[in-house]
């Protein structure tokens, strides 16, 4: 469980369940839409790194960027963009079957349904040593 205790100001503590306190709001601490794109962007990752592993793939690297777009009147957009470095061990067929399950194994990007934009991109190291040691094969 999480628990956010609001102090006199404009702030709040989070504490988390392993015990790791964070600062929201106020100026110095994450602002909440922050704190939104990182959830969403680690909740991704982690989906993608399992179904990849599952697959039998070798990802070399994995970047994301977020943002909330949330202009007057408009609903909110949260923008992803997922960068992902593999060994030769993935083809575009696969890397679609795999963002597809990332994104529906993902329990923020469900509910964030509608209101979210995601764009991936690939980039394939032919030879390149995977990281358990070994030499990654075509």
């Amino acid at each position: 469980m999480v628990e956010l205790v609001w102090d006199a100001g404009r702030t709040a503590t989070v504490r988390l369940p392993n015990g790791v306190e964070l600062t929201v709001g106020g100026r110095q601490g994450l602002p909440p839409a922050d704190l939104a794109a990182v959830g969403l962007a680690a909740s991704v990752m982690a989906a993608f790194i399992d179904a990849a592993r599952a697959a039998g793939c070798t990802i070399l690297g994995y970047l994301a960027t977020t943002d909330v777009a949330a202009g007057a009147g408009l609903a909110p957009v949260v923008r992803l963009r997922s960068y992902v470095v593999s060994a030769a061990d993935i083809d575009n067929a696969l890397f679609t079957e795999l963002t597809g399950l990332a994104l529906d194994r993902s329990i923020v990007a469900r509910l964030l349904g509608d209101s979210l934009d995601v764009r991936w991109d690939l980039r394939v190291l032919h030879g390149a040593a995977s990281p358990e040691g070994g030499d990654a094969q075509p």
